[in-house]
């Protein structure tokens, strides 16, 4: 059976708004009292629990399109750097990749899970940040 529009809108407000059942139902429904059991009772409907599940498919989709695009990004610029010789800047960006990626994650297993750069990324890194430490040795 097809969600109505309010059921819609409770779907749509609970992926939104940090998961909140009590709070999405008492937004769509201008609930004052009871709504934290009415909330519970549309949770456990099948066709509310296939919508959440779409629409939270959906936002990561989006997202990891806008990582892609950010990688691009990334990838476009340090390509850039690397071709005029502004090494300092190439490492920044190779830097802000892996943070945004996840690499500077503070625990090794968040690390491992979300870090997505190449293995020859991380060795380019790597040779960068040599190069540096040799050039700072030089003019040091």
């Amino acid at each position: 059976m097809p969600i109505n529009d309010k059921q819609e809108a409770f779907c749509q407000n609970y992926c939104n708004n940090g998961f909140n059942a009590s709070q999405a139902y008492k937004a769509v429904y201008h609930a004052k009292a009871g709504w934290d059991k009415l909330s519970s009772r549309l949770m456990v409907k099948d066709d509310i629990k296939q919508r959440i599940a779409e629409i939270k498919t959906e936002k990561e989709a989006v997202r990891l399109t806008e990582c892609e695009k950010i990688d691009k990004d990334f990838d476009n610029y340090q390509s850039e750097c690397k071709r005029d010789k502004r090494w300092t800047e190439a490492i920044r960006c190779l830097e802000n990749r892996a943070k945004h990626r996840g690499y500077y994650a503070e625990d090794n297993a968040q690390k491992a899970e979300q870090s997505r750069l190449t293995e020859d990324q991380l060795k380019d890194l790597e040779e960068f940040k040599a190069w540096k430490r040799r050039q700072y040795l030089r003019t040091g």
